[in-house]
């Protein structure tokens, strides 16, 4: 087990997606983030998963701090402020985990 000096250290974020037929998440973000081939497909469906999934990797993660967002709307913007939350840490491990379409 790591102590809690190591475990500040190794910093998480992990973003879930599942909310799309709300518009929750943009298409036009997805395609900005993934690619233009959304654009033939504007209806995705809700994903039934994404939680579980970010249930999984905070386990896995047991000795890092880890954050939990949920349906982002500008992922970039998201990890923007992350890091910039992390400023003055001394960080030795980073992990990012995206559950959604793409």
């Amino acid at each position: 087990m790591a102590s809690e000096t190591e475990q500040n250290n190794n910093v998480a974020l992990i973003i879930l997606n599942s909310n799309y037929r709300n518009n929750i998440v943009s298409n036009l973000q997805l395609e900005a983030a993934i690619g233009n081939e959304l654009s033939e497909n504007k209806d995705l469906d809700d994903l039934e998963f994404p939680k579980t999934d970010g249930e999984m990797m905070k386990k896995m993660l047991f000795e890092y701090h880890v954050r939990v967002l949920e349906n982002v709307k500008d992922i970039g913007a998201a990890v923007d402020q992350f890091m910039k939350e992390q400023s003055g840490r001394d960080i030795k491990r980073l992990h990012f985990h995206f559950s959604g379409h793409g």
